[in-house]
């Protein structure tokens, strides 16, 4: 089940990205071979540039690629740099909770809001928080669980 949805959150992130290339392409095209500049180009650009963001970002915590820095707990003796792990592995987790709910609230909200120029409903826009933090949240859990034996 998490081989699923780690393919689905890369694949909603490779897509925002191909998507992405395609709209800069098309608006740098536009501007300056046709000067017509689509007020809707630079606002999806953003957009999808978010939900590339979030979608790696989630899809990092799966393999435990995010970023740490380690020269501190370098210094720690094994016993203590396991537990400062654990603590900081529980605090992401309850921050990814924590996002995913303040994002469906983000949507829940925003959901008869139209964005500037595209006129698309904004709660689109902002399932991207609640979808790519829960899936991290997922995967996060799914972390301490498969490591409880090795603490």
């Amino acid at each position: 089940m998490l081989d699923r949805l780690e393919r689905a959150v890369l694949a909603l992130g490779v897509a925002a990205l191909a998507l992405l290339t395609f709209a800069v392409a098309a608006q740098v095209a536009l501007r300056y071979l046709f000067g017509i500049t689509p007020i809707w180009s630079e606002e999806l650009s953003r957009y999808l540039l978010v939900w590339a963001v979030l979608a790696g970002a989630a899809a990092s915590v799966r393999g435990h690629r995010h970023i740490r820095v380690e020269f501190l707990a370098d210094l720690l003796p094994p016993a203590v740099r396991r537990g400062w792990y654990l603590l900081l592995d529980l605090i992401a987790l309850a921050l990814f909770a924590l996002i995913t709910g303040l994002g469906v609230e983000a949507v829940t909200f925003n959901y008869g809001m139209r964005s500037t120029g595209l006129q698309a409903p904004l709660s689109y826009v902002m399932a991207g928080i609640p979808l790519f933090f829960g899936a991290a949240a997922v995967f996060g859990a799914a972390g301490l669980w498969q490591r409880r034996g090795r603490r």
